[in-house]
């Protein structure tokens, strides 16, 4: 015999196998678990750059422009959502890991969660806020044009809710393909425990 026939014969440590058939892992799962929230931290950095410079973009038009109310509150609503970022999606603590596995699966899997309450808490209001920054700027805008300023209201408001359901059924979506695969892993390793 030689040393080849003995790789990949499936034999695991005891601290690493979970159960014989299962095949889940431990170590396989804090590795699962971390990819995806270094991917998580990437994708913020990403959004909160694009946040801030879409709020630079706006400030410099508020300067400029002589009807900047609602352009103030559009500023206000991407900085409101670079600063909720920044705090929702922090780093893993070290001291994750050395939970007990229970705790460490409950908490990646709140954390994993597409919405949660907190989440509907803050990000509703800076909706608000950016859909009447922009009802503003844009009724302002166009009621040189017309003067059925009722009609261009509801026309942004039916948009603009339209455009929320659009954006959280898109998320949802692409939430799904990216993290759902591993919160069905978090979620049977759970039940194997």
């Amino acid at each position: 015999m030689e040393l080849d026939d003995f790789k990949d014969t499936g034999f695991k440590d005891d601290e690493n196998r979970l159960t014989e058939d299962s095949g889940l892992c431990i170590t396989d799962l804090f590795k699962r678990v971390e990819e995806s929230f270094k991917k998580q931290m990437r994708q913020k950095r990403y959004f909160i750059i694009f946040l801030l410079i879409l709020s630079v973009q706006y400030l410099v038009l508020t300067v400029r422009s002589s009807d900047n109310e609602g352009l103030k509150l559009l500023v206000a609503g991407f900085i409101s959502g670079a600063v909720y970022l920044f705090f929702r999606y922090k780093p893993l603590p070290d001291n994750i890991y050395f939970l007990p596995l229970r705790e460490f699966v409950d908490a990646a899997t709140r954390r994993l969660r597409y919405f949660a309450m907190i989440d509907w808490i803050v990000i509703i209001p800076i909706l608000i806020i950016m859909g009447i920054g922009g009802g503003i700027h844009l009724v302002t805008r166009l009621s040189r044009y017309t003067d059925n300023i009722g009609l261009l209201i509801l026309i942004w408001v039916l948009f603009y809710l339209g455009l929320c359901v659009f954006g959280f059924f898109a998320g949802r979506k692409n939430w799904k393909e990216e993290h759902g695969g591993l919160l069905r892993y978090l979620e049977r390793f759970r039940e194997s425990l």
